[in-house]
């Protein structure tokens, strides 16, 4: 798009992906397309939470600017949208740590049953 790129650009990415993950909607992240249809509205995309109802409010403006067209519209780094997102999990009790979200990992990876080692037997 000729801006210099920043770690806004990383906000940027960052933001499509969690829009994605929360709402379960995938986005076109081919700007130059996107930009077809103006500036205005810009990311044409609805609110996360009008996708879905149970999503905070919140979130809509968090994820939407940090969608902007102009990267002064969003957070300045991705540790300034962590810290937006942070606090709106924490206001709703959706706070997890690293432990926390690795044991839900875990819980929903499904099992393989162990490899054993040596020689498969032919039973035929």
């Amino acid at each position: 798009m000729g801006h210099a790129i920043d770690r806004r650009a990383d906000v940027y990415a960052v933001a499509a992906i969690g829009y994605e993950l929360l709402t379960g909607a995938a986005i076109n992240l081919d700007l130059v397309a996107l930009v077809q249809h103006g500036v205005e509205g810009w990311p044409h995309l609805p609110n996360p939470s009008a996708v879905r109802r149970e999503l905070p409010p919140e979130l809509d403006g968090i994820l939407i600017g940090a969608l902007s067209f102009e990267p002064g519209g969003r957070p300045p780094s991705c540790l300034e949208l962590e810290h937006q997102l942070a606090a709106v999990a924490a206001a709703h009790g959706y706070a997890a740590d690293d432990k926390a979200v690795a044991s839900w990992v875990l819980a929903e990876t499904p099992r393989r049953a162990p490899r054993t080692s040596g020689a498969v037997r032919n039973a035929g």
